[in-house]
């Protein structure tokens, strides 16, 4: 149980194959419990993204609210991010939060535009588990 959670949370890890049979079976149904998913990037490439919450229309604004709340509920930032000397750190720049602004990275990187997604990183930062910066990927251990 997290503290400060009424409920029992049931972290279920699996392997690839038996997580994806479940959460197709939940789909097929129209029903189901899983109300957390993870799993790395190539896990999710063999799903429909039609079938999951609509990943594009989630905002930086509603990230770092929810990374807000869960801090605010359990005491501590639980918001991880790779940002360990290996980490993938420059892949969310230069891959997401730079094109969610500029719609470049090379041309756009001194531009006006580019400086509210570095005030975005600035308030997501501030929700972040300061163990970050000690993971080259996330492990179960950083949302415990």
């Amino acid at each position: 149980m997290l503290s400060g959670h009424y409920e029992a949370v049931d972290s279920q890890p699996n392997d690839g194959a038996p997580w994806l049979t479940r959460l197709n079976a939940e789909l097929q149904a129209g029903f189901g419990i899983i109300g957390v998913l993870g799993a790395l990037h190539g896990d999710l490439s063999v799903m429909n993204p039609n079938d999951l919450a609509n990943i594009n229309a989630l905002t930086y604004d509603q990230m770092i609210a929810w990374s807000k709340n869960v801090m605010d509920a359990t005491g501590e930032a639980k918001f991880g991010f790779p940002a360990g000397p290996k980490g993938l750190k420059h892949r969310f720049f230069q891959g997401y939060l730079y094109l969610s602004y500029t719609n470049g990275v090379v041309r756009t990187f001194a531009s006006d535009e580019a400086v509210p997604a570095w005030e975005k990183m600035r308030e997501l930062w501030a929700v972040t588990n300061p163990s970050s910066t000690n993971f080259s990927f996330l492990q179960e251990q950083l949302l415990s």
